[in-house]
């Protein structure tokens, strides 16, 4: 009797249906919650290219709500990492990577502001010297991750994305009504004293340099393609502060989906 679909580990299931489908694209999946956000509440970027591209492309997926990038490249998790970009002599066609957004809000996010005081701008509420030495070590990580490619995967590209302008809502992940995750932008800078109608304006400046960074990386790493995916939600595709509803989710799946075409035009036409 055949094995069922789920047995075996993601390291073996990924083996056996590359060796049963080798001109699937073989994609490996890192990254935090846009690509690990719970199936049951909505859906993420890995489900909704699988539902897109079926038998044409296979999947090794280790993201994981919550994740750092910096978290993702060190300790425990880069060695995990590195067992499966090279010990394990898998073959990937690209590396799909989701990481930064964690690394500026939630409770990193206080340390990169400064509490409000009478006559403060936006400009005034971010400290501009902390910030920028956080996307100088979020642009490490994917600098590492780059070599960790060229040394051991050296043909396969890597993926990148910015997220989208997320609102400072309040608004967290609900299930049956209970909050279960959330206080990640709002209530934070609520605490600090940071005006309602500023917080958005320093969000989504934090977050456009966020993007010109993946954008110069892109530019200089070979091989890297970063999917241009920030301003392609409507306020109504957002779920929470920082999620998509599962509108929202497809509408992002659906610029990944453009960019990997580009590079594997056998995934046209889904």
């Amino acid at each position: 009797m055949a094995a069922p679909p789920t047995s075996g580990t993601p390291i073996t299931r990924y083996r056996d249906a590359k060796k049963s489908r080798p001109e699937a694209v073989g994609m490996l999946i890192e990254g935090d919650s846009w690509f690990a956000y719970p199936v049951p509440l909505s859906t993420n970027i890995p489900t909704e290219l699988k539902s897109l591209n079926g038998d044409k492309i296979v999947q090794l997926d280790k993201s994981k709500n919550g994740n750092d990038a910096r978290e993702m490249i060190c300790g425990d998790p880069y060695d995990e990492l590195y067992d499966i970009i090279a010990g394990e002599k898998l073959a990937f066609d690209c590396i799909l990577f989701s990481g930064g957004g964690n690394d500026i809000v939630g409770a990193n996010l206080p340390v990169l502001l400064n509490p409000y005081k009478q006559g403060y701008t936006w400009e005034d509420c971010l400290n501009m010297i902390r910030f920028r030495r956080r996307l100088q070590e979020i642009e490490s990580v994917y600098l590492d991750l780059a070599d960790l490619r060229d040394d051991c995967q050296p043909s396969a590209y890597i993926f990148t994305q910015g997220y989208d302008y997320a609102i400072p809502t309040g608004e967290g992940v609900r299930i049956f009504g209970i909050e279960v995750a959330g206080k990640w932008i709002k209530a934070r800078m609520d605490a600090l004293g940071i005006p309602a109608d500023f917080q958005g304006t320093v969000i989504d400046h934090m977050l456009v340099e966020f993007d010109n960074l993946l954008i110069r990386l892109e530019q200089t790493i070979p091989r890297c393609v970063h999917v241009r995916t920030q301003g392609t939600l409507l306020d109504s595709d957002w779920a929470n502060e920082l999620h998509p509803t599962t509108e929202g989710f497809k509408k992002i799946a659906a610029k990944y989906q453009e960019a990997m075409v580009g590079v594997f035009p056998n995934l046209a036409g889904g």
